[in-house]
């Protein structure tokens, strides 16, 4: 956002999504936390999911994290076998409210 205003977009015509979805990436040696890098032979494949889908089917309580630096919500789902480990970063209702709040004190669009 901050590149947009400091070029000249005026803030009211900006805009935050919330979407109440995630994305999850699998098949890989052990990918469970954010900004973890993984050999770039090892490609992860990533899945969209809907809200409903991401509690219904993978949530867990221990699982549950928050990323400060994102602002976001992630499940870290690991097992016995790395190649099963599963990350899920998702927008729930913290998320929302914390985007609802961003663009409320930045000004922007639809606040």
């Amino acid at each position: 956002m901050n590149n947009y205003i400091n070029n000249g977009v005026a803030a009211g015509k900006l805009g935050v999504g919330i979407d109440f979805e995630g994305c999850m990436w699998t098949n890989h040696s052990g990918l469970w936390q954010p900004r973890q890098s993984w050999p770039t032979n090892d490609v992860a494949t990533s899945t969209g999911l809907k809200y409903n889908q991401i509690i219904n089917n993978y949530y867990q309580t221990n699982a549950y994290h928050w990323d400060t630096v994102a602002q976001a919500a992630y499940l870290s789902i690991t097992n016995a076998n790395p190649a099963n480990d599963a990350f899920i970063s998702y927008d729930d209702q913290t998320t929302c409210q914390t985007k609802i709040s961003y663009a409320r004190n930045r000004g922007l669009g639809g606040s």
